[in-house]
This record gives C-alpha cells, structure tokens and sequence, in this order.
C-alpha cells in the first residue's frame, strides 16, 4: 500500500512510545510527555502496582476524552451541515451545552 496514511494517534506519535499514553497526554496538557514519563518511571520505584494502575487510568481518561471530543466534533459538523454554522463555531457552543446538560 503507497497511498498516504491516515493521520491516526498511533501513527503521529512515534516510533519511541510503546502505547503513546504519556505522548497523547502531554499533546493534550500541552506539555513535554517526557516529564510525564519521569513521574511514571519514579512512580514505579516506588510502589510498581501504584505506577500500573495509574497508567491505566490515564490510559482509559485519554480513551474517553479522545472519543468524547470526536463525538463533540462529529455532531458539530452535522449541526452545522443542516444550520449553515460553520463547526468552528458549532463545536464550542455544543461542548459547553453538554457540560450545561
């Protein structure tokens, strides 16, 4: 396959991350996913299950916050598609309705 790849999560962020939590949480943070990766890594002195169990938290947060804000932007489009509001401009207005809800 030649074509051009999709930018997909796993495919931006490197051949450096074994999952890409720590990256994926520093991109949305804004910041460097190599501190995150040192409080991981002295976590993990200190106690490995504690280290185990906060990385599949954080895992699981990135999951849904990637899936929610997808969600966000799939139903700004089709709001926007049927009022002639562009989704830049929908996709706030959607979000803050769905904290308000």
């Amino acid at each position: 396959m030649t074509g051009p790849v999709a930018a997909s999560p796993a495919a931006t962020a490197g051949k450096d991350n074994l999952v890409g939590i720590c990256h994926g949480l520093g991109q949305d943070l804004g910041l460097n996913p190599f501190f995150l990766r040192i409080v991981l890594a002295l976590l993990l002195l200190v106690s490995a299950k504690v280290a185990l169990i906060a990385y599949g938290l954080c895992g699981l947060t990135l999951l849904l916050s990637r899936a929610i804000g997808a969600l966000v932007a799939r139903l700004a489009r089709r709001r926007a598609a049927t009022s002639g509001v562009t989704p830049r401009r929908a996709a706030p207005r959607l979000a803050l309705r769905a904290r308000l809800a």
